[in-house]
């Protein structure tokens, strides 16, 4: 603030008040020990404010001053109405980035991953348990037990990179299989943190676009992902099934694909939407890229490097096709 000058009596400091509001002018009057001082809020407004100051001082009777109460009331009031609109307006946009409570379907699978990760065991394989594992057969990508697998080995020359033994679970009518393998998780570690993002991530985009746009984006980068990590050739990282006596199982899951497709959807909206209303501080962007190709590295293990790269490109298109904002209410 900045100060432009003083006057006598409260009465005149009420009138200078009401008639700079009226002028659009923002200023502070403050009581001093003489008189009223008045500063100007806005420095762009220092030399306005001085000058309706002498103007005032030269003929601070004059009835123009009395009158503009009745207009610096009005404008207090639209004012007081604009802010109120403006805090509704902060409030709502918080609630639909994820800072509310209800989030149904995140809910939903973080509570599915959980319970499949107890029913496999979390993937145990060290002793074979797999093959065993009834859980674990029924929601792998590619299994194929007894004589059926052995005619498919057959087939296909002993060749179990080929397509039609990736494929062999589907052409038997089994399509739930390009979905349900990102319940499956490896260990504690592999589960956890596929839970703080799907989340973190997951609510945002719930809150802001609603449960059937996330649930279309969970089968999208599911399937996608899935798919890919399944059939392409082992040589390119891709994941065949492994040969267990008369079995045939896949090897893979985990909800990484839907977390990066999610990363992928919040970033670019958050890039280039500004009607998202969604955000994507730099530092988890840092992250999430480092991970991705930390992983190619091999040095934590074997990754499903496919269903990574997939889901983020996947979740980076979707973001640039236009989804009606959900008109849900209620806060948290």
């Amino acid at each position: 603030m900045r100060f432009i000058g003083s006057v006598e009596t409260e009465r005149q400091a009420r009138n200078l008040s009401a008639w700079l509001i009226a002028e659009g002018v923002d200023t502070h009057v403050e009581a001093a020990e003489k008189g009223f001082e008045i500063w100007a809020r806005q420095e762009d407004q220092v030399e306005r404010a001085r000058k309706e100051l002498a103007g005032f001082l030269a003929n601070p009777d004059d009835s123009k001053y009395d009158q503009a109460h009745s207009r610096a009331a009005g404008i207090a009031k639209e004012n007081s109405r604009k802010q109120k609109k403006y805090r509704e307006n902060v409030i709502r946009r918080n609630v639909r980035t994820g800072t509310g409570k209800k989030s149904p379907l995140v809910v939903l699978l973080i509570a599915i991953s959980c319970f499949v990760a107890l029913l496999t065991n979390f993937g145990a394989n060290e002793k074979g348990q797999l093959k065993d594992n009834q859980a674990y057969q029924a929601m792998a990508f590619t299994c194929v037990k007894g004589p059926a697998a052995t005619s498919v080995i057959a087939a296909s020359d002993g060749d179990k990179d080929s397509l039609s033994v990736r494929l062999a679970s589907f052409k038997r009518g089994e399509v739930w299989r390009l979905l349900t393998p990102i319940f499956i998780h490896f260990d504690t570690l592999h589960l956890i943190f596929n839970m703080i993002w799907l989340w973190q991530l997951g609510r945002a985009v719930e809150f802001r676009y609603g449960t059937f746009l996330l649930g279309m984006l969970v089968l999208f980068t599911a399937i996608s992902s899935n798919l890919l990590q399944g059939t392409v050739p082992h040589a390119l990282q891709g994941s065949p099934p492994g040969v267990f006596d008369d079995m045939l199982l896949s090897m893979f899951g985990g909800m990484s694909g839907v977390v990066y497709g999610l990363f992928g959807f919040v970033w670019m909206k958050a890039s280039y939407d500004r009607e998202s209303r969604l955000t994507m501080p730099s530092s988890t962007v840092l992250i999430m890229i480092a991970w991705f190709f930390f992983c190619m590295t091999g040095m934590v293990g074997n990754i499903a490097n496919w269903t990574h790269g997939v889901g983020l490109v996947t979740g980076m298109i979707a973001a640039f096709v236009r989804f009606p904002v959900s008109q849900k209410k209620g806060a948290g």
